[in-house]
């Protein structure tokens, strides 16, 4: 015979699974830069906040041999921010062409390259209003960002 206590075991059991996707951080949003370091350090990634010289937070991760920044944007006084930035910045010892970086454009969907003043190579990739974002879409997105360094990285020859 199940014993009452049993059955309210499962019960409970029953209704903190049916809320749990909500208590565990199904989605990932600018708001809630912890959010993103959960979703990254399960996803397998170095993943440490800081503050950038504004007050905004900011994530520092690494790939591949890169060291990759999340930078979060439309802040009200460093928090409830709206967006994100994916960069990714290669110091060479002789920097990169203009052409080069706008050939990469050329081709590519994702990972807006350009070159800074001293001529290294830059890429960035803007995420816009990351309030809510499923954590599956936002795992996709990092991935796909991942891969996009990678093929950055060989193109660069860094």
């Amino acid at each position: 015979m199940i014993s009452k206590t049993f059955l309210t075991s499962m019960a409970l059991a029953g209704a903190l699974a049916a809320t749990a996707p909500a208590n565990a951080g199904t989605a990932v949003s600018a708001t809630y830069p912890d959010s993103i370091v959960n979703a990254l350090q399960d996803m397998g990634y170095r993943a440490e906040l800081g503050t950038d010289d504004y007050g905004d937070p900011i994530i520092f991760s690494a790939a591949g041999g890169a060291t990759l920044v999340i930078e979060f944007y439309g802040c009200d006084n460093g928090r409830s921010c709206r967006d994100l930035q994916l960069t990714a910045a290669f110091d060479m010892p002789n920097g990169m062409s203009l052409v080069s970086m706008n050939d990469w454009n050329l081709n590519k969907r994702i990972g807006q390259a350009f070159v800074d003043d001293e001529k290294d190579p830059i890429i960035q990739h803007y995420l816009v209003n990351v309030d809510g974002m499923s954590r599956e879409s936002f795992e996709i997105t990092f991935e796909y960002w991942v891969d996009t360094v990678s093929d950055f990285t060989d193109y660069i020859g860094w």
